[in-house]
């Protein structure tokens, strides 16, 4: 008789158990459209998209690799059914080289290439930022979500010297150089999202990146301090691309 009601206390206990644990792991689950957040930790690939043309100038800036290694974590907030906000950090990986139509002079390549060994790997840091707003498609295992945001890149890094000599002549020839590879941008992008898990999911994402400032080149000759030559070269596409990446992502909330 004891061994039936220890046995029966055992069903009942475990029975319980799976009720109570089935109970959990569905009021865990996050339902589509409810309010959350997600964290996104993503690795993936930038590729360059700029376009420098025919221009004669083209050599006075820099150029980067086509494709480059990024890293990134992105926040979204889903506060409502149908909209929410993200804020993006994002690093690309790369070494960009020096304007093709400018010699700086030995000391000053010099200098730079120093730097970038004794700084490395914070000097082949390309940084990008974005926020915006996603728009939302949802089930229960997949979730997609298009954006639109505004941010701002680093495509080139900002460069300049002045390099003075005297000539044969007893006349100061001075050149001086500016670079700027910085840019306010406009971001269209779409992330797909599979739920392994009620708070876990594995995403595909693209996000297409249109400067909306032109990057620029110029050249300055002067002799004697007066100029005597001008050239300069502006893009609106230095700093267009396009990022594929893979990650891991977090629910969190209700």
């Amino acid at each position: 008789m004891k061994t039936k009601l220890l046995l029966v206390s055992l069903l009942l206990t475990s029975a319980l158990s799976y009720s109570q644990n089935k109970y959990l792991s569905i009021n865990d689950e996050l339902k589509p459209y409810s309010k959350y957040a997600l964290i996104d930790l993503y690795t993936g690939a930038n590729f360059d998209l700029s376009h420098s043309g025919s221009s004669a100038n083209a050599g006075l800036l820099g150029t980067r690799p086509d494709v480059a290694p990024l890293l990134g974590i992105k926040f979204t907030h889903l506060f409502s059914k149908r909209v929410g906000w993200y804020a993006n950090i994002q690093m690309n990986f790369y070494k960009d080289k020096q304007a093709e139509a400018v010699d700086q002079g030995f000391l000053g390549s010099f200098t730079e290439n120093l730097a970038d060994v004794l700084f490395w790997p914070v000097s082949i840091m390309r940084p990008s930022v974005d926020a915006g707003l996603v728009y939302r498609f949802e089930q229960q295992k997949w979730r997609i979500y298009p954006s639109f945001g505004v941010g701002y890149v680093y495509h080139l890094r900002d460069r300049g010297f002045i390099k003075s000599s005297t000539g044969s002549d007893e006349v100061l020839h001075t050149v001086e150089y500016k670079q700027r590879g910085s840019a306010l941008t406009l971001n269209m992008g779409l992330s797909a999202n599979y739920y392994f898990s009620s708070r876990k999911y594995l995403f595909l994402s693209t996000n297409f990146v249109q400067p909306l400032q032109k990057s620029r080149g110029e050249l300055v000759r002067m002799d004697n301090d007066v100029e005597t030559e001008r050239l300069s070269y502006k893009t609106i596409t230095g700093g267009r691309a396009l990022n594929v990446s893979v990650g891991l992502g977090f629910a969190i909330g209700r």
